[in-house]
């Protein structure tokens, strides 16, 4: 089960300013934060992440979540790289860490209470380790995050960014100090500035492409996201001061993804993803029986539903009588959609009965899903993201 941030992890969130003064600067590279973003509590989907590097140093980054138990991030926050500066070709990747020294959290402004949930397994692309075009993780989690608490994001690995398409980026990351911000933060309006060899003077992989402005350290792993909030890119490296992005397309290992996202859902017991199976990230309208995990999920007629476990929600018809169901089904009034009812088979306590239908109606964790609330050629040298490990706070002789 998930729980309360680790001992371990405290002395890490102190540092990083959340809940006291750090009892020193962090080390590396400090650049500020988003700059001009806004403090975000709309995408929970989006997290930080803290990876235990060894047994005296953490470090921050950001990632997202595309499935239940599954945060796609930047590679080089999950495994060690070439040095800071990257030069395409001459930074390959160790070995990532153990998925259980990876921990992640939905508070949109973490606190030593935060609720962490630990990896289970670390997952890198197959087809190569060099920082250039091969800076994505995965990492499947031990548990599964509800829906109540954040709904995935989808991946958009059927098509690539392309030079003037807008998309927001959202991350963790530090300020100009080297403190922590307030938490999540975002910045809207931004542009895809060139992909791949467009990208005159920089080098820029074939699965890469650059965007505008405003990620600095500690955003490393964060998401670019369209306009309809699928993550197109994880964010890999940038130029100093925090400019440059460089992000690796999720579409450009879209096989790897997929795979990886068919194995967490069978190690999680929830159906797998729409586009895991499909391979597009156009989410189809789902008819009554389908699985869902969001409203949009299902198509008109229907809203997701679910008995008990909200892993286990289905598209189920809406109605205002019973002539309007499918045998066996009866439609069973007292819910808050078009025509008062849902389509439900008789097995299943009334809504005007007591019992989970009835203390679920939506408003605190009902059963009716409703809407998320809404050699370089470069002649800058581009850098690696993630805040560099903390030393944890030594102990005070006793």
């Amino acid at each position: 089960m998930p729980r309360p941030s680790a001992a371990r992890l405290l002395a890490a969130l102190a540092l990083l300013g959340c809940s006291a003064e750090p009892s020193s600067e962090p080390t590396g590279i400090v650049r500020g934060p988003i700059a001009g973003g806004v403090l975000d509590s709309e995408h929970p989907e989006v997290v930080e992440l803290l990876t235990e590097w060894s047994s005296n140093a953490v470090g921050l980054c950001t990632g997202t979540l595309i499935a239940p138990n599954l945060v796609v991030t930047a590679r080089h926050c999950v495994a060690r790289g070439g040095g800071e500066n990257v030069l395409c070709g001459s930074s390959p990747f160790s070995t990532p860490v153990p998925g259980p020294s990876v921990h992640v959290t939905t508070a949109a402004m973490p606190t030593q209470s935060s609720v962490f949930y630990a990896g289970s397994s670390v997952s890198v692309p197959p087809d190569g380790n060099d920082t250039c075009g091969f800076d994505l993780a995965l990492v499947t989690l031990q548990d599964n995050v509800l829906p109540d608490l954040a709904r995935p994001a989808v991946p958009r690995i059927d098509r690539r960014a392309v030079s003037g398409e807008p998309y927001m980026a959202l991350g963790f990351g530090v300020d100009d100090r080297g403190n922590s911000t307030a938490g999540r933060m975002r910045l809207d309006g931004l542009v895809v500035q060139c992909t791949d060899t467009r990208c005159a003077g920089f080098d820029i992989a074939a699965t890469e492409f650059m965007g505008e402005e405003g990620v600095c350290v500690g955003d490393s792993g964060g998401p670019a996201m369209d306009l309809e909030g699928r993550v197109i890119g994880v964010l890999s490296r940038g130029s100093d001061p925090c400019g440059t992005p460089v992000y690796g397309a999720v579409a450009g290992f879209p096989d790897w993804v997929m795979a990886t996202a068919l194995a967490a859902a069978a190690a999680g017991g929830y159906p797998p993803p729409f586009w895991a199976l499909s391979g597009s990230s156009d989410r189809p309208p789902g008819g009554a029986g389908d699985p869902c995990g969001a409203p949009e999920d299902c198509g008109d007629g229907t809203v997701c539903y679910y008995e008990f476990d909200p892993l286990e929600a289905v598209c189920t018809a809406t109605c205002a009588t019973t002539r309007e169901c499918s045998s066996p089904t009866t439609c069973v009034s007292g819910f808050d959609v078009p025509g008062g009812g849902l389509c439900l088979t008789p097995e299943e306590p009334p809504a005007d009965e007591p019992g989970p239908m009835k203390k679920r109606q939506r408003d605190d964790s009902c059963s009716i899903l409703s809407p998320h609330p809404h050699p370089s050629s470069s002649p800058l040298v581009l850098a690696l993201l993630a805040l560099p490990p903390l030393a944890r706070r030594k102990r005070r002789p006793t």
